[in-house]
């Protein structure tokens, strides 16, 4: 079960306005100087109110820097974080929250957000992380899951849990940014979107982005599993029908009036319904956040009125850090409609929340088995420590007896049988009293074997017949034996292992095959003509003559034009593959430096663990503070053990980045040998076609060609642009990977009109 830490002081929920700046016409939007303060000015009133942030024409960069990033930090550490975007329609939410899927440069809270995490996930690695995410549309208050697309995913009902968790959502895992993207825009192609008056791609549904984060520790072995999740909400624009034009030429009636039972709504009646449903949605939301910031305790909040506020719950009031950005129009004739989105941002700062660090106990195998031998091995040192008041020596609870215990035990049980009423037999375990039945069920059946043999040898005095069936009447029926010479007992003391192991070796340095495989021997051994069923004709023969001849030309040809007019791109190609050897020998040595550190920090780790055991067992010295509580005393070593894992999860780290900064450049020098090799077979190609005739001469795959040298024109522009975007910000390829996917494979990030 999920436990929560002690909780933490309440939190309002900080509210930050944003505006999108007027295109023409005058504007009812006074924003303060100071930065908090909003005056929306109307024929009627002017009214004036006070926010935590007001970012006046602000940048998508800016806005994730005061909204995102340190949310981002939150999750890491184990809070759940929630960002709402609210506003009327066409005020820039989803803008503000995803961006133009196409533009790097201006794009939204979330993908900012996955490479915000997945570069904290980089930058901590004592610690393993696994990431996943969900993506749930709500339109006309049924849930739909925007990741049932995906290939292999189940498609499933989805149900709201008694604690308001979404039940059957498609949860993939993802390991890198660019796949959060991909599904980030899948979910994006997925999404009701339609035109109207007042915005040409205008969300028809609420979004909610959740990622789930769960962390563990690489280096402690406590199971301690810290869960967090990160729900972006793009919350669809409340609207006017008289404004956006949905109610159309036709006019609309609601349903329920009608008899529509087999006819295809309208369009107009479409975006009507979608409009009337998505106001009311946004007015329970709203009569949630009322009785949240209402001064009553204990009064009723109806977050079941809808499946927004359902799904919310945490965020409203519940165990979540939360940030709404209310997002406004400054011109004139949305006045009433900025108004009504500034109340709304005002009572929501009144709501609190309660962010408790979520931690859960969740072992491996390797781990539960660990804590289990350690609680073993407890017992044992406290049931010596009973034997040892008690008197008992050399009381073995475990393994199976030895010879010379179990003769022992045998010569107690007969002296038990042969005695008279004041013989005991004294138990002293568990293990000795199994031990005891066996004998006793042993030593009946050699009786039994005695006697059978005994009345085998019986006769009959008068006839001389022998007994079939009966003996002597005076026959015992167990017959056991009078003395026994028994060994000295074996010592086993408690928890003593008698387990030996062996060791594996080393294999020695030439025993490993070379690098290089000769395959001319082979030839040379089994030639091609051989084989009856490969032998070709004369004329085969002539042509493989002519094409043979025809190579060697061409290879001597490449190299009189590496050694003439492509000198100079020739020892360029050479010094990159040299450089390219060297970078991959630091990538190796880096590597090993890393595997060094992490059986290093396991090894402190598996100490400190049995000193911690020795401890708790009370085999280490323990003082007493003030209070007269009892503290632990560490000896030197394990101080020296603490002092050893912390510096070397500081090499581990410093290693980790370098051989992650040595990756890319080995990437990069790849990319640049790659390009300069096909430039010199260009370059060859059109000097061998001006001296050879015309011919193309194609040079024969050599060590400075591969077999995959020529590039089509999609290969090279990739090629061009990954250089581009790496040259630019080499933090941008995995957006831009990820775009380029989504186009391949007819999923656009780009927000096109559709609907459900």
């Amino acid at each position: 079960p999920l436990q929560q830490e002690a909780p933490m002081s309440r939190h309002p929920v900080r509210v930050v306005i944003r505006d999108r700046p007027v295109s023409g016409g005058g504007s009812s939007v006074e924003l303060g100087a100071d930065g908090r303060t909003v005056r929306v000015i109307s024929a009627q009133r002017s009214t004036s109110f006070s926010y935590d942030t007001v970012l006046d024409g602000a940048s998508q960069e800016r806005t994730f820097e005061e909204v995102g990033r340190p949310l981002c930090e939150t999750v890491m550490q184990g809070v759940n974080a929630t960002v709402l975007c609210y506003g009327q329609t066409g005020a820039g939410k989803s803008f503000t929250m995803v961006g133009n899927g196409q533009d790097y440069h201006t794009r939204g809270i979330l993908p900012r957000a996955l490479a915000s995490i997945f570069r904290g996930v980089a930058d901590r690695p004592e610690y393993e992380y696994t990431l996943r995410l969900q993506c749930l549309e709500i339109y006309n208050d049924s849930m739909y899951d925007l990741l049932s697309t995906l290939p292999g995913a189940q498609r499933s009902e989805l149900s709201l849990s008694s604690s308001s968790e979404v039940v059957g959502l498609t949860s993939p895992k993802v390991s890198s940014e660019q796949e959060a993207h991909k599904l980030v825009f899948e979910a994006e192609a997925n999404r009701a979107v339609e035109q109207h008056k007042l915005n040409a791609r205008s969300s028809r549904s609420h979004v909610l982005y959740m990622l789930l984060v769960e962390r563990r520790s690489r280096v402690d072995s406590s199971g301690a599993v810290l869960k967090s999740r990160l729900t972006l909400a793009d919350l669809a624009g409340s609207e006017r029908l008289k404004k956006s034009g949905d109610h159309g030429d036709e006019g609309f009636q609601p349903p329920s009036s009608l008899n529509l039972t087999g006819v295809a709504p309208t369009r107009q009646q479409r975006l009507a319904r979608e409009s009337m449903c998505i106001n009311k949605s946004l007015s329970f939301l709203e009569q949630v956040v009322i009785a949240l910031g209402s001064k009553r305790p204990s009064g009723h909040v109806p977050h079941r009125s809808s499946r927004l506020t359902a799904v919310l719950r945490d965020s409203l009031g519940g165990n979540c850090r939360t940030v709404l950005i209310a997002n406004i129009r400054t011109d004139d004739v949305h006045v009433e409609e900025t108004f009504s989105t500034c109340r709304f941002a005002q009572r929501m700062a009144g709501v609190s929340t309660t962010a408790t660090v979520n931690t859960d106990i969740v072992r491996s195998p390797e781990e539960e088995l660990r804590r289990c031998r350690g609680e073993l091995a407890d017992l044992k040192r406290e049931l010596a420590m009973h034997d040892q008041l008690a008197g008992r020596t050399s009381v073995a609870y475990s393994g199976a007896f030895s010879s010379a215990e179990r003769d022992e035990l045998r010569a107690q049980i007969q002296g038990f049988v042969a005695g008279g009423p004041e013989a005991r037999l004294e138990p002293r375990s568990l293990r000795q009293i199994n031990e005891a039945f066996a004998i006793f069920k042993q030593l009946i059946r050699e009786g039994e074997d005695q006697r059978s043999a005994a009345s085998s040898q019986w006769e009959c005095p008068r006839c001389g017949a022998a007994a079939a069936e009966a003996g002597p009447a005076d026959e015992p029926a167990v017959i056991l034996s009078a003395t026994f010479e028994t060994p000295a007992p074996e010592v086993v003391l408690v928890g003593d292992d008698s387990a030996t192991g062996f060791a594996v070796g080393e294999a020695p340095a030439d025993a490993r095959p070379s690098d290089g495989i000769t395959v001319v021997a082979a030839r040379a051994t089994n030639p091609p003509s051989s084989s009856p069923a490969a032998e070709p004709s004369r004329g085969a023969e002539g042509a493989s003559s002519r094409g043979a001849t025809a190579g060697s030309s061409r290879d001597q040809a490449y190299d009189t034009f590496k050694a003439g007019p492509g000198r100079e791109l020739a020892i360029a190609l050479a010094e990159g593959k040299k450089g390219l050897r060297e970078k991959r020998v630091v990538v190796r040595q880096l590597s090993q430096d890393v595997n060094a550190a992490t059986r290093t920090i396991g090894e402190c780790k598996d100490l400190l663990e049995r000193k911690r055991q020795h401890r708790s067992g009370g085999g280490a010295e323990r003082s007493t503070s003030a209070d007269g509580e009892p503290v632990d005393v560490i000896d030197e070593e394990e101080y020296l053990c603490l002092t050893r894992l912390k510096a070397t999860k500081h090499a581990y780290r410093e290693a980790f980045d370098r051989l992650v900064e040595a990756r890319a450049q080995v990437d990069l020098t790849e990319q640049v040998v790659e390009t300069c090799r096909a430039q010199l077979v260009a370059d060859f190609e059109a000097w061998g076609g001006s001296d050879l005739g015309g011919e193309a001469a194609t040079p024969a795959v050599s060590a400075d060609s591969g077999p995959d040298e020529a590039l089509d024109q999609d290969e090279e522009y990739e090629a061009m642009a990954e250089e581009r975007i790496l040259k630019a910000d080499p933090e941008s390829l995995a957006f831009f990977n990820a775009v380029r996917q989504a186009q391949s494979s007819g999923r656009s990030p780009a927000r096109t009109i559709r609907r459900r």
